[in-house]
């Protein structure tokens, strides 16, 4: 028996081995991943404006995840709007120091605040602290990052590449954009970050997808489900009870 992390990744399985893998998504802890009571506090904590709009990506610093593009898009956003403000999580070897410097270069880094790896304790509160969640990836399967933030009533902007298009394209919380398209990206940005109630909206759609969908119980039961019905069906199949 197979399990596919993922639509897409469960279709891959089934062509190569002819059997109906089993879809599920996340294992994300609902109660660690929750909206915020109170973001201004988190906001002081981490040391990151109170009034600002912050948007936040959380991966790895590689070019695949669409670093490049994502810079691009918030410089535009910086000639447009100057009160939004991206967070970027994470670590990528030569990657992360380009990309700071590139952010130093183009003189964004009242607009790109690049924050470096954070310890996995602790990115609940980076996403807490945040209004939305960011991702131009050109690549990926069913990313925890998004569910986690999804987990957490942000809306997510993200590309519509693997089982993201699967798992969220049909839910208010997110809205998908192809990948490489910085301009579209950017548009759909300023348009979640620039509509207080619209992030509202998006972000209780975005905590009713997590917790019928994400829920770590919820899809361990069905794993286990499935792994017992997989044994069952060897046993009659071998002549045994």
């Amino acid at each position: 028996g197979t399990l596919g992390c993922g639509r897409s990744v469960a279709d891959g399985i089934d062509a190569v081995t002819f059997k109906r893998a089993l879809c599920v998504y996340g294992v994300i802890d609902l109660e660690e991943f929750s909206p915020a009571d109170d973001k201004e506090s988190i906001r002081r904590e981490l040391g990151l404006p109170a009034k600002k709009v912050i948007a936040l990506y959380a991966g790895y610093l590689q070019e695949r995840k669409g670093i490049y593009e994502m810079l691009e898009a918030f410089s535009r956003i910086a000639s447009i709007d100057d009160n939004i403000l991206l967070c970027v999580c994470g670590s990528g070897e030569e990657e992360e120091e380009r990309f700071g410097e590139m952010v130093r270069r183009r003189n964004l880094t009242e607009t790109i605040k690049v924050v470096g790896e954070v310890p996995p304790e602790r990115m609940s509160r980076w996403v807490k602290a945040s209004d939305l969640f960011v991702l131009a990836t050109h690549t990926e399967g069913m990313p925890n990052v998004v569910m986690e933030a999804m987990a957490c009533g942000l809306p997510v902007v993200a590309t519509q590449v693997g089982g993201l298009p699967e798992a969220v394209a049909d839910c208010e919380g997110a809205i998908l954009v192809p990948a490489r398209d910085v301009e579209k990206f950017k548009d759909a940005v300023l348009r979640v970050a620039q509509d207080e109630g619209l992030r509202r909206r998006m972000g209780a759609a975005a905590r009713a997808r997590a917790e019928e969908r994400f829920e770590v119980m919820q899809n361990a039961r069905r794993i286990l489900e499935h792994l017992s019905g997989i044994v069952e069906a060897n046993r009659r199949a071998n002549g045994r009870c």
